[in-house]
């Protein structure tokens, strides 16, 4: 199920522009994100961007493992 420009039957890929990005005609109201849909979107956006720019702490004495087998680290013995 998509969602469809009434004007030109195209389908709408993103919910958040005013406009249809084929045909330009103003989109409904029914068919654009609400306001607390677009805050949600930007909060993820926000916290995604954060968490990209946290040094990640490496865990200690941890290997990787071949992530086919189930486990992203695997614990190894003090050196």
């Amino acid at each position: 199920m998509g969602f469809h420009c009434p004007s030109c039957g195209r389908e709408v890929y993103i919910r958040r522009r005013k406009r249809c990005e084929f045909c330009g005609a103003e989109m409904p109201l029914s068919l654009r994100l609400s306001a607390s849909q677009l805050a949600y979107i930007l909060r993820l956006k926000s916290d995604e961007a954060r968490r990209g720019q946290e040094p990640a702490e490496p865990e200690p004495h941890a290997t990787p493992v071949n992530p086919d087998l189930g486990s992203s680290v695997q614990e190894t013995a003090p050196c």
